[in-house]
């Protein structure tokens, strides 16, 4: 299978051959831009969000610019209820971002040979404003949440119910 750099055509879908998917075909309005790319990736910014199973937390961060970038992503809320977010003001004026448009948050997850080991990464959430499609990983520094947060615990009490807090975003900017 062909692993190029190559963009694939932007008049009308945009179809492509994928590593993980298979040929995949979205609509532009469907491409999320990430500014800077993400951390270790710079040179990749274009990405489409890809669901496989409804029911399941996990999604995919496909790279449109490089058929083997993809990345594991959740809804950190998902796992971690109390999971409170403070965007600093830049991020949020860059993003556009406002109580009226909050945004869409996930994390990047890491699957180890030994599933038990999965993890989330707590302190780089990518943040995404659905409406402009603009999005970026943002890095926490005053953060009390790691890289490596591991979440199959976490999982099992959501999937049981006990998850009691809400969305804890904050957006300083607001």
């Amino acid at each position: 299978m062909e692993t190029s750099n190559r963009s694939p055509q932007r008049a009308g879908p945009l179809t492509w051959e994928t590593t993980r998917f298979g040929q995949l075909t979205v609509a532009e309005e469907q491409i999320i831009t990430l500014a800077g790319g993400l951390l270790g990736f710079p040179g990749y910014t274009r990405y489409v969000i890809v669901s496989q199973e409804e029911g399941v937390p996990f999604r995919w961060l496909q790279s449109v610019e490089h058929p083997a970038l993809a990345f594991v992503i959740i809804d950190p809320w998902g796992f971690k209820p109390d999971y409170a977010l403070e965007l600093p003001a830049e991020v949020c004026a860059s993003l556009q971002l406002s109580e009226d448009q909050p945004p869409l948050v996930f994390a990047i997850v890491t699957v180890p040979l030994d599933p038990s080991g999965i993890t989330a990464n707590l302190q780089g959430p990518l943040v995404i404003n659905l409406v402009t499609r603009q999005g970026q990983q943002v890095v926490l520094t005053h953060s009390p949440y790691t890289t490596r947060h591991v979440i199959l615990g976490d999982l099992w009490r959501a999937r049981d119910g006990d998850n009691g807090a809400s969305n804890g975003i904050h957006h300083s900017a607001v």
